[in-house]
């Protein structure tokens, strides 16, 4: 039966026509390219937007699939004798612990599951001012506790620029988490107290002062800076007003340097001045118990020692004992009330005088050969307009005194905690500042990386504050005619500090050299720098697993390189050695370089240079090593005992391990085995005798972390599960 369709209807029902096919195969191309250039449009932005921002690419790194073994649940071991911190939780000594980090920046190890164990549970301050960072790192920073005899409730000191707190009060302090405390801490002069003389040994007992010398750690002084002595107007009436002599006032008959007898002379040769010349008659009144011989003025509160000065022209301020630096409020006071003080005391008076260049201020008492010499001086002051005012043009300009003691602007409580907070972190510690400050060799903390978009093969590489690369020596070249070579890239170097103490970072870099592959992690943590070095895993070969996780300066950063292939008759281990070059920002010239832990001793005295003793195996096995010149120090750490070289101007190594070159000092470290580094920037000791070679608090901190690595205890199969696994 014939169908009464269409032949259309029929087509369509069976299939499209040509025509349309055509037509459905257009329209199916253009969707396929639309969808292309959405996700590659999309792709591209993503990648702009994580290069950066370093943070957001850890992120999509984790969720790319590595992420999710952070989120395991872990047992670590901690063989230390402290305390560690893994993604914010504690282990304690010699206690194993679970941990699951659930923070993608937290473990980033080449290894997840090893994360970072930082020695400090909140995050070591990276500018030595807290006052620079923000509101919530400083209240991520505990106080500094400085804690007295008596001890007692935790109370906070708030006039300070870093976090401070006391405990207790009189007595010696001690300040705790530091190795800090005070052989003694008073105001009183050694003369009367001979434990007050500062030992210039006890510091490599951890033993410090604060006296009233400036030789002491933290200088007591009673000068303040809250007392105007340079007001001009102190002075007013006091010429034409005041009596013409010199008031006393002293309780203790029994002095040090028997300040009683130099009185008696100058009351009696007061007196003759006075008959020799009866129109300027001058006088010496004693008004207190020793020495009495007059009365206080009338219509004054001889409560009121200021005011007392105010009616004489002159004051006797008399020490009771002549120590160096030990001035007391009798100098200070006499300064504010406007009188000129005749002084007698400290031998070194005119270091701590508020007139530069030492002019006129105060009438020191050995500038003269005999009291009559001084008395006679005493009458011409007091008769003469001109002379009188050349003892107060100091006033004028205060800006020499005032460097003197700016110190003092700081309470003894706050520099007590600034100079804990120094040695906690491992900052500079300025002495005649009382502060803490940036480190000499370096201004901020937080390794700094080439950035260049070009495609210099140095991006990646370290360029501040140590500057690396990695180079081949080749074994096989004739070493007496070409010595042993080493093949170095262009470097380089970034000679000033970042601002803001940060380095901007990109996500990833690589540098392959064909033959066998290594990678090396470096990065900051609890103010110091590590690096490890290692060879990578075949299961993870592959471009796409090279990718890097970049971020601050609490990010590690990865750089891949090869070895060079040689034909097969000889190993590439004997034909070529890798060599890792780092460049650390030591002046050459005055360098000192100490590699054995009996060097160390030797260097400049017999006392013990250390006193932490658990460091002493590792002097000997030439793990640590110490680079250093007048002013700064590096701390080097490796893991495992090494063949050291230096590569001097003639290529030839030797047995030495520095090299001097450009006003830096390099080191050289052979590569033929994974390795752990760390290195640490320090200021040396310059203001105690023999500080130079004294071990840092910190850095024997740093020391024994570093030397006993957190250790991983994993998740096994029933009969393997006593197997331990360690981070080294």
């Amino acid at each position: 039966m014939a169908s009464l369709l269409p032949m259309s209807t029929i087509r369509r029902k069976h299939g499209p026509s040509h025509r349309e096919s055509i037509r459905l195969r257009t329209w199916l191309a253009v969707a396929v390219v639309a969808t292309q250039i959405v996700y590659w449009s999309h792709f591209v932005s993503r990648q702009f937007s994580l290069q950066h921002d370093p943070r957001k690419a850890a992120l999509e790194f984790f969720k790319g699939g590595r992420g999710n073994i952070s989120k395991k649940v872990y047992s670590y071991y901690n063989p230390w004798d402290r305390s560690r911190y893994v993604c914010g939780v504690e282990i304690p000594p010699q206690e194993t612990v679970q941990v699951q980090c659930n923070d993608p920046l937290g473990p980033n190890r080449l290894n997840q599951a090893l994360p970072i164990a930082t020695v400090f549970p909140h995050k070591a301050p990276l500018l030595a001012s807290p006052n620079q960072a923000t509101k919530e790192e400083q209240a991520d920073i505990p106080p500094v506790v400085v804690k007295y005899p008596s001890g007692g409730k935790t109370s906070p000191f708030r006039d300070c620029d870093v976090p401070c707190a006391t405990m207790g009060q009189n007595g010696s302090p001690t300040i705790l988490n530091v190795p800090i405390q005070f052989a003694a801490f008073s105001m009183e002069g050694p003369e009367y107290y001979p434990n007050l003389v500062v030992d210039p040994n006890a510091h490599f007992r951890h033993k410090y002062y604060a006296t009233t010398s400036f030789e002491s750690d933290i200088p007591l002084q009673y000068w303040s800076n809250e007392v105007d002595i340079f007001n001009p107007n102190n002075t007013q009436g006091i010429f034409e007003h005041g009596i013409k002599g010199a008031s006393f006032m002293a309780k203790n008959c029994n002095s040090k340097n028997n300040r009683e007898k130099l009185v008696k002379d100058l009351i009696q040769a007061a007196r003759l001045v006075s008959e020799t010349d009866p129109d300027k008659p001058i006088r010496i009144d004693s008004l207190s118990t020793c020495l009495k011989n007059a009365d206080f003025p009338p219509n004054v509160n001889r409560q009121d020692k200021i005011q007392v000065m105010k009616r004489y022209v002159f004051h006797l301020a008399f020490e009771n004992q002549n120590v160096d630096d030990y001035i007391t409020e009798k100098l200070w006071w006499t300064l504010l009330s406007g009188s000129i003080p005749v002084y007698y005391g400290a031998p070194n008076i005119r270091d701590h005088l508020p007139s530069p260049y030492h002019q006129n201020s105060v009438v020191v008492v050995e500038d003269f050969n005999s009291t009559l010499e001084l008395a006679k001086h005493l009458q011409q002051v007091a008769y003469n307009q001109t002379l009188f005012d050349s003892y107060q043009t100091w006033r004028l300009d205060e800006s020499h005194f005032r460097k003197k003691y700016a110190f003092a602007d700081a309470h003894s409580t706050c520099r007590m905690c600034r100079m804990g907070y120094a040695y906690q972190y491992g900052w500079g510690w300025d002495h005649k500042e009382q502060t803490h400050r940036p480190l000499k060799a370096t201004q901020v903390r937080g390794t700094c990386l080439e950035e260049r978009r070009d495609k210099s093969e140095n991006k990646g590489m370290m360029v501040y504050p140590v500057k690396e690369s990695w180079s081949t020596m080749d074994n096989t070249l004739d070493a007496a005619n070409d010595g042993d070579k080493l093949s170095s890239p262009t470097s380089y170097l970034l000679t000033d500090p970042p601002k803001n103490g940060k380095c901007g970072l990109w996500r990833k870099h690589q540098q392959r050299i064909q033959g066998t592959e290594w990678i090396r992690s470096v990065w900051d943590h609890d103010g110091v720098t590590d690096m490890e070095i290692s060879k990578k895993s075949r299961k993870t070969g592959g471009d796409d697993d090279d990718r890097v996780v970049a971020g601050d300066l609490w990010s590690h950063w990865f750089l891949s390189w090869k070895q060079p292939q040689y034909s097969k008759s000889l190993s590439s281990s004997a034909k070529s050695t890798t060599v890792l070059r780092l460049i650390f920002p030591i002046n050459a010239t005055d360098m000192m370089v100490v590699s054995t832990h009996e060097s160390f001793r030797l260097a400049g005295t017999t006392a013990t240079m250390t006193a932490y003793q658990n460091s002493d195996k590792y002097w000997q096995d030439q793990k640590v090593f110490w680079i250093q010149d007048s002013t700064s120090r590096v701390v080097l750490m490796v893991n495992e005992t090494l063949s050291w070289g230096t590569r001097y101007a003639d290529n030839n190594y030797t047995d030495s391990t520095l090299l001097p070159l450009s006003g830096r000092g390099i080191v050289d470290i052979p590569v033929d085995r994974p390795l752990r580094l760390r290195w640490i920037f320090e200021d040396v000791d310059t203001f105690h005798k023999g500080g130079h070679n004294k071990e840092s608090f910190f850095s024997s901190v740093m020391l024994d972390d570093f030397f006993h690595p957190l250790v991983l205890r994993e998740k096994l199969p029933t009969k393997s599960r006593n197997q331990t696994l360690s981070i080294n």
